[in-house]
């Protein structure tokens, strides 16, 4: 059976369908992330196959996921939404896309800078113990002392990966061109150290897939990009590379 990609949670269905969601989405310019995301898995089968083989997983993920929520148990706040989910029967992979965002927004909110925003500090306090309590078993250290220096994003999406799973996967997929590249090793660095900081035990990897891409409609694009994605690429994929973080 195929695995199929889903634009929230399940029932899934193809690419093509996928494209006429994301039509009806808001993006901020052409240069958006989820437009690269979306142009790279057209090629679903090459592309799960290589994430299959590097992360040594056997089985075919159920369901491709994009945009796929994980509430907080605790708390009042707002779900985490990744990028694109593939939900296993015991394991999850969580892919977050990034592009643009590392160099035109490089300071991102710690945890501890986003406990202090906000006007019912209690509200958020439970909602990073909801995180905490899917990273539970999935570290090495349950009372995470170094939690408050990681980005907040970083650790929401990762505890999205943790929940009813044997194991979990978190990977990055770091989109650049000439105009980003400078910034890039210097956002893999953070990456590394916010992984270091949660302390994961074997049961939850993170991985590095980085993204050489080339715009292939000059900006500004005529038209929305996932309609134009119909019929062309609006990105071109030259290379990348899956890794270990």
């Amino acid at each position: 059976m195929d695995s199929l990609f889903v634009f929230g949670t399940p029932p899934g269905t193809d690419h093509d369908s996928i494209l006429d969601v994301f039509i009806q989405t808001k993006i901020n310019s052409g240069r958006t992330s989820s437009i690269p995301l979306v142009q790279f898995w057209k090629e679903r089968d090459l592309h799960l196959q290589e994430l299959l083989r590097s992360l040594r997983i056997k089985k075919k993920p159920q369901h491709l996921c994009f945009e796929y929520p994980t509430a907080p148990f605790y708390g009042k706040g707002f779900p985490s939404m990744t990028d694109l989910m593939f939900v296993g029967k015991d394991y999850k992979i969580s892919l977050e896309a990034k592009f643009t965002e590392y160099k035109e927004a490089p300071d991102t909110d710690s945890v501890q800078a986003w406990l202090e925003k906000g006007e019912n500090r209690q509200y958020r306090t439970e909602v990073l113990e909801s995180w905490k309590e899917l990273l539970r078993g999935l570290t090495e250290k349950p009372d995470f002392p170094d939690i408050g220096n990681v980005e907040y994003q970083f650790l929401h999406r990762t505890a999205s990966a943790c929940k009813d799973v044997k194991k979990a996967y978190v990977v990055y997929q770091v989109f650049y061109d000439d105009d980003t590249e400078p910034e890039l090793q210097r956002f893999i660095n953070k990456l590394e150290m916010w992984k270091n900081r949660l302390h994961p035990n074997e049961r939850l990897e993170f991985w590095i897939w980085t993204v050489q891409v080339e715009q292939a409609i000059p900006s500004p694009m005529n038209g929305n990009p996932f309609f134009l994605m119909k019929t062309r690429d609006v990105y071109k994929i030259l290379s990348h590379e899956l890794r270990p973080l």
